[in-house]
């Protein structure tokens, strides 16, 4: 009843199709692959405040940037955050997702950089650019 040391098992071919493999991304196709790894952002914004008054901004205006951050689902996101100098931390987590960043108080501009989970990374480069007007509006950039 049961196989001998020297049976082999044999299974066509065709059965693989019950096991399909995960498709390979290519780096050079134009879609978006849907297996995208996570995606650092990194948003410059001028500024002529001086590093106190920008980072006093940025305390009293993160709370909107938050939204941003998220690409809109920011409700469903809850943000812990410190200060570490003049470099803002924060990270925030929902629906499975973590997002982390920095943003950088700097004398003459302000650096935004995100780390964007999977499923924001599809939308990283429209994330950036909200990021950067809203920013810009924040600090009334030059």
């Amino acid at each position: 009843w049961g196989l001998g040391a020297s049976e082999k098992i044999r299974f066509p071919l065709s059965a693989l199709r019950f096991f399909p493999q995960p498709p390979v991304p290519n780096p050079q196709s134009p879609t978006p692959s849907p297996h995208v790894m996570s995606r650092p952002v990194t948003v410059n914004i001028p500024h002529a405040l001086g590093k106190d008054e920008a980072r006093r901004r940025i305390e009293s205006g993160f709370g909107n940037l938050q939204q941003h951050l998220t690409g809109g689902i920011g409700g469903l996101v809850a943000f812990q955050q410190r200060w570490q100098g003049d470099q803002l931390q924060f990270e925030g987590g929902g629906l499975g997702q973590k997002i982390t960043g920095r943003i950088d108080v700097l004398p003459e501009s302000v650096q935004i950089q995100l780390d964007l989970p999977a499923m924001l990374a599809l939308i990283a480069d429209r994330i950036a650019g909200t990021l950067k007007k809203e920013g810009q509006k924040l600090l009334g950039a030059k």
